[in-house]
């Protein structure tokens, strides 16, 4: 009986362990669930887009036909991008794009680029006392491009920088996953693909504005914009504990959610909205983001004086702005600046660069010829220009951005100042105040390259080493500063006043007394942090601890007994100060108008803009505005450049001097040639008579 039992114990172990080795490769065999297919149609025709509208449940939204409203009263669920354009296209895929990711912190930034500049119209007005004007204007980037500050460091949340921002950015990433508190209040600002893909220019950008800014209603931005129907009501005044009663309830009370209003006429019979949208985005759709309009000497007034500019020489000859920068379904789109492939690991677009584009990769395909330019791009020939310029300069140094003067020009972009949103005031000088060309060396190429610069201006804390930039409405909670500031201006769009030493020092000493708020304490699950870290502030911010600061056209101040000092020159907060720069790639001109197209001495002769051009530090302490050459920017030596820029004006006579005495040369030759040739003949008659 034992003997048994131990046969049938050693069975079920064998079993036992086999089944547990070999349990691996039966999951492994096991069929993966399929992934989902969706619907393409492979064509360069645009498909037409009639389709369902599908609620956040991913179910079918069914409008009454027009005139049945009063039939039917029950409301419509309110269609959501993420499940409509999600039904065909793969929405997580999209949503990794480099509109969407900045906030992920497991991607490389890239080449720096143009920054959020967070301002006093970019905060939450306090609807009691207003916002005071506190003249800040701090530079944001999730992606932490140096010179910028991560949101989180200046006390900014996910959905503060959606309020800022959301207006010229088209959502999605974590402005749709963040948990802070008031996404519960105005819903996500979800990935708009009507931003850029609309082809009718039916898209109201204005719309969008009002319904992010003037009434909090993220949920409905992206439908009023694209005209599918109304939201008069705002949520600006709703708490952020705030839950929309159920209606089910009888005893549910509290205000109710802003009602969205269909436009019913947008349906036809089937219940299907027709959107005209388009794969290859209109140039428009990609201005009403990036438009970059350069006004012209400072203080001149040049913004009404737009239509004498030219456009970009690409797009005066038809291209789209996505002729160049691709992107796939991952919408990964090439920035094209030089050894992006190399940064990216992608060989197949080096060739979507300037020099990629007009000389082709210098490779041989596998007929062994290079197939050279891509789009019937111009081949340059650059004639007579030594090859060492290119090792020196970027293509855009000679050929990008408004041609270079005795000063940079103020340019207004619309990332920056709102371009593309209705203004009544805005004026060519507006704050925040960006210059441009500004030819700095990139370090990555050791190329001189036309940037845009900033300087930033904002009150912070100083704790050891560490400053801590103070956003607005933390300004604005303090009455003595709300005094001394005096209100934000009514007109928007305008140059910022300068503060005198003596209200600079008053500010310091209202800022040294603020004290941190207590806590707010709430039952809500959606307190707890938000994914990007930026509503994990301690228990007491650093704008709340430290030496009060300001810091304004590129230095760095504080009290020292009641009288406004600068930092040293090494020191931690003057580094904070520094001008933020970002190369510039546009307007492109053409051949005709690139410096060296009148000659060596557009650059090479003495006060050049390629050394002499002077940028200002647009300083807010009354007086302090100071200017720097392009030259010192940099920071290099230009000894030898400004001597051999000397000899450019005595060129001309050493040319002719050289011709001169080339004729006399040739001349002498030809005599001597002549008294030659006589001589042979001579001997020769004399060895035939002879």
């Amino acid at each position: 009986m034992r003997a048994v039992m131990n046969r049938a114990y050693h069975r079920f172990i064998c079993v036992w362990v086999l089944g547990f080795a070999f349990a691996p490769c039966v999951v492994l065999a096991q069929e993966k669930p399929a992934a989902k297919k969706r619907p393409h149609t492979d064509s360069g025709t645009p498909f037409v887009h009639r389709i369902p509208l599908r609620d956040e449940a991913d179910l079918v939204i069914q409008p009454p036909k027009v005139g049945e409203v009063e039939k039917n009263p029950k409301p419509i669920k309110v269609a959501s991008i993420t499940t409509t354009c999600g039904k065909c296209h793969d929405y997580p895929t999209i949503s990794s794009g480099w509109h969407f990711n900045a906030a992920n912190a497991d991607l490389k930034p890239g080449r720096p680029g143009e920054p959020w500049i967070l301002t006093d119209d970019g905060v939450v007005e306090d609807l009691k006392n207003g916002q005071a004007s506190t003249r800040t204007q701090i530079p944001l980037s999730y992606r932490g491009w140096v010179g910028t500050w991560k949101p989180s460091a200046v006390g900014i949340n996910d959905w503060k920088f959606a309020y800022a921002f959301g207006r010229q950015m088209p959502g999605g990433g974590v402005f749709e996953s963040s948990q802070d508190q008031r996404f519960g209040v105005t819903g996500a600002l979800q990935n708009d693909c009507l931003i850029c893909h609309i082809a009718d220019n039916n898209y109201d950008g204005n719309a969008r504005y009002e319904q992010i800014v003037k009434k909090q209603n993220f949920k409905y931005a992206t439908l009023v914009a694209a005209g599918v129907g109304l939201a008069e009501k705002s949520r600006e005044k709703l708490k952020d504990n705030w839950t929309p009663p159920d209606p089910n309830d009888p005893n549910s009370d509290g205000p109710p959610e802003p009602k969205f209003e269909y436009d019913l006429s947008r349906f036809n019979g089937q219940g299907h909205i027709l959107f005209n949208v388009s794969r290859r985005v209109p140039n428009e759709r990609c201005l009403f983001c990036h438009t970059s309009m350069d006004t012209g000497a400072a203080a001149t007034n040049d913004l009404k004086q737009r239509w004498r500019h030219d456009r970009d020489i690409h797009l005066v000859k038809g291209m789209l702005c996505v002729d160049c920068h691709r992107h796939g379904l991952d919408h990964q789109i090439t920035r094209n600046y030089d050894r992006e492939a190399a940064a990216r690991n992608d060989s197949s677009i080096v060739t979507l660069t300037c020099q990629g584009c007009h000389l082709g990769n210098g490779q041989a395909n596998a007929t062994g010829t290079d197939l050279g330019s891509r789009n019937a791009a111009p081949r340059p020939q650059h004639k007579g220009l030594p090859t060492l310029h290119f090792d020196k300069l970027s293509c855009t140094t000679c050929h990008s951005g408004p041609y270079p003067s005795a000063e940079a020009t103020s340019v207004l972009t619309s990332m920056a100042h709102r371009l593309g949103i209705e203004s009544f005031n805005r004026v060519d000088d507006a704050a925040p105040a960006i210059q441009q060309p500004v030819f700095l060396r990139v370090a990555e190429t050791g190329k001189i390259t036309p940037h845009k610069v900033f300087y930033p201006t904002f009150w912070a804390r100083l704790n050891g080493d560490r400053v801590s930039p103070i956003a607005p409405d933390v300004l604005n909670s303090s009455s003595a500063l709300r005094k001394l500031f005096g209100p934000k201006p009514s007109n928007d769009g305008q140059p910022l006043k300068p503060l005198s030493e003596e209200e600079i020092v008053k500010a310091l000493d209202a800022i040294a007394g603020m004290e941190a708020p207590e806590p707010k304490a709430s039952n809500k699950a959606a307190t707890k942090p938000a994914a990007t870290g930026a509503a994990s502030a301690p228990a007491t911010p650093l704008w709340y601890t430290g030496e009060p600061i300001f810091i304004t056209g590129g230095k760095a101040y504080k009290r020292l007994n009641g009288k406004l000092v600068a930092f040293e020159e090494n020191s931690k907060a003057t580094e904070a100060a520094d001008f933020y720069a970002w190369p510039l790639a546009h307007d492109v001109r053409g051949a005709q108008q690139a410096l060296g197209a009148r000659g060596c001495t557009d650059c090479h002769a003495s006060g050049t803009p390629m050394f002499e051009s002077k940028v200002s530090t647009v300083s807010l302490l009354n007086g302090a505005s100071t200017t720097s050459t392009m030259k010192d920017l940099r920071g290099e030596p230009t000894g030898a450049l400004e001597a051999f820029a000397l000899t450019y004006p005595m060129r001309p006579m050493l040319m002719w001097t050289g011709f001169t005495c080339a004729g006399i040369l040739l001349i002498i030759v030809i005599y001597y040639f002549g008294r030659a040739m006589s001589l042979v003949g001579r001997k020769s008659v004399i060895e035939a008579e002879s």
